[in-house]
Order: C-alpha cells, then sequence, then structure tokens
C-alpha cells in the first residue's frame, strides 16, 4: 500500500469540499423543485397509484417529479397500501390485471374515450 503524501492529501481535502458543496447544491435544488411542483394544479386525469414505504415507487420519484416539470401538472397520487378506497380505485382501472402492483400510472382518459365509444355504439 502507498502512503498518500502531502499532494493527494490536499486534493482529497478538494474533493470532499467540494462533494459537501454538491450536496448543499443537491437539497437546496430539492427544495426549490418540491416549491415549484407545490404551486403547480394537479391533473385529475393522469393518477399515479402507489404503496408507502415501496422501494420502487421510491426509485420513481425523481421521474415523476420530472414529468410534473414537463406537463406543468402533478400527477394525483393514490397510495393504495394504507387507504382502502385507493386501492378498490386501483383494481376498479384494471391495476392488478395491467400490472399487479405498484408503482402504477393511469390516465384517465383511456376511461372517456371508451365510455364515449359504448355510449356511441348504443345510439
Amino acid at each position: 500500500e502507498e502512503k498518500m503524501d502531502s499532494t493527494d492529501k490536499a486534493k482529497l481535502a478538494a474533493l470532499n469540499k467540494t462533494l459537501e458543496r454538491l450536496e448543499q447544491e443537491k437539497v437546496a435544488a430539492e427544495a426549490g423543485i418540491a416549491e415549484l411542483l407545490h404551486k403547480l394544479p394537479t391533473d385529475p386525469k393522469l393518477l399515479f397509484f402507489y404503496g408507502q414505504g415501496c422501494s420502487f415507487t421510491k426509485r420513481a420519484h425523481p421521474e415523476i417529479q420530472c414529468l410534473e416539470l414537463q406537463l406543468g401538472k402533478r400527477v394525483t397520487r393514490l397510495e393504495t397500501w394504507d387507504n382502502k378506497q385507493n386501492a378498490e380505485r386501483y383494481g376498479e382501472v384494471g391495476g392488478p390485471a395491467l400490472c399487479g402492483g405498484v408503482p402504477f400510472f393511469f390516465l384517465t382518459l383511456q376511461l372517456e374515450i371508451a365510455f364515449a365509444v359504448l355510449a356511441s355504439a348504443r345510439y
């Protein structure tokens, strides 16, 4: 094992300072994004079913924020593990058959189109 000389120690100290600064910037950026997203209107047509504590949901969180920023709207979040009403809605939109679990996105516009087609076929 080679020992670090004073130049290596200085480089390491500089890198640690850079990492600390980047972490602070990341925290500030996340806070800014959260504040901005909070001001956006919620889109009742784009549903996001999730489970509190789900590792897959946690990994999807940054992508959801990116989507919301691009759309200029927040998705409607529906927690299904602890909320029976949301779990029932998940079943109503076919989540278990289509996905089998969470996280799961559903665009309610699909239902509106299906109902419109069925209504027009009847008359």
